[in-house]
């Protein structure tokens, strides 16, 4: 975190240590992949702040309105634009490479241009704790901002409770610290000066705001006139979010037969129907969809048939177009609707399910087959 007003900041490593915090141990996972998960399912949500600690003279931050926005989510890199007040300079960039995370700051002048001091931060020296990461300065932040040089920063996040960023300087023994509350949800600020959001980032950001949510639908199109649909109950549940796997079971009547499988990689997205039978087994027809083939609109993404759909789908009668025809696409708005939509082109085939967003249901039981 740049402070503009010059403002002395930093942390001491044997100060740090003197502040009590509880061990985390899950499993046998590591904490630095505890802590990059609780991290990862903040995706897209945003909350305020309040200062903790800042020196007397402080401008900077006391008396600002603050707000983080855990925007932009991919498997090794997160991105929290800081919003103090007006000003959306700052954006705090973690990247995880093995037992490591990277805390970058990433200032933006109000044109978009990298400010004078920006990318300034350094590396975790070990797996830290699963509520709590350590960022001592590295090399570039002493080439680039030498005061800083003997900066600690450290983030501790404690899930459902608070988020706080805080700095201090050795030879000044000046902190900063910033706690956000993440038991209430805001509403996101607008973009970080100079950021650019791919229809991807903005619709993947959405959709994972979702997780853990369950919706009823109705069918607003069916040219077949299928009798699996006809009248019956129909619920999406936005059951497992991973940084690059979101899972979608589609309950109609009893049947819990199909799931939605959404995988993103960099700027494309995939989408797969994973079917099941009662005792878990994969159906026949199973594992069809396609690949977005650039990354689409915030609130739209379409996915043309692979080349696994034709040779698990079966074909039609005669001359009718086959599965390579068919496209999926899925409209996203917020707190409005989600709709899943199939077209087989030429053949005037049409299939859609609309979900109403305004209000949720109760999660159903899990799919045929289903392991968390």
């Amino acid at each position: 975190m740049k402070n503009r007003s010059n403002l002395p900041v930093a942390v001491a490593m044997a100060a740090i240590l003197c502040f009590p915090f509880a061990a985390a141990a899950q499993d046998d996972a590591s904490p630095t992949d505890i802590f990059w998960k609780n991290l990862n399912a903040l995706c897209g949500k945003a909350f305020a702040g309040e200062v903790l600690f800042a020196p007397e003279n402080d401008t900077t931050f006391r008396g600002r309105e603050l707000k983080m926005h855990v925007r932009q989510c991919e498997s090794d890199r997160i991105k929290i634009p800081f919003v103090i007040g007006d000003d959306l300079s700052r954006t705090w960039i973690l990247t995880k490479k093995g037992d490591r995370i990277e805390l970058r700051h990433d200032h933006r002048n109000d044109d978009g241009s990298p400010d004078t001091v920006t990318m300034y931060g350094g590396w975790t020296t070990s797996p830290g704790m699963a509520n709590r990461q350590m960022f001592p300065a590295d090399a570039e932040t002493v080439k680039n901002l030498p005061r800083a040089g003997t900066n600690v920063w450290w983030i501790e996040l404690t899930p459902g409770e608070h988020y706080t960023y805080s700095v201090r300087r050795v030879e000044s023994d000046q902190r900063i610290s910033v706690r956000f509350d993440l038991k209430t949800e805001i509403e996101p600020p607008p973009a970080p000066w100079g950021w650019a959001d791919s229809g991807l980032d903005t619709f993947w950001s959405r959709l994972r705001t979702l997780c853990g949510k369950a919706f009823e639908g109705v069918v607003e199109a069916d040219t077949s006139n299928s009798p699996d649909f006809a009248g019956k109950r129909m619920v999406m549940h936005v059951r497992s979010c991973e940084e690059d796997r979101i899972r979608i079971p589609f309950f109609v009547g009893e049947d819990r037969s199909r799931t939605w499988v959404l995988t993103r990689k960099g700027d494309r997205l995939q989408l797969k129907h994973d079917h099941r039978h009662e005792d878990g087994s994969p159906d026949r027809v199973t594992m069809y969809g396609g690949w977005s083939n650039n990354t689409g609109e915030a609130i739209r993404q379409f996915f043309p048939a692979d080349q696994e759909t034709l040779r698990v789908v079966d074909l039609p009668p005669g001359d009718a177009p086959t599965a390579a025809a068919n496209i999926w696409w899925i409209e996203l708005v917020p707190g409005e609707h989600y709709i899943y939509n199939l077209r087989r082109l030429g053949r005037g085939r049409l299939f859609s399910v609309k979900f109403d967003l305004k209000k949720e249901v109760a999660p159903p039981p899990a799919p045929w087959g289903w392991v968390d």
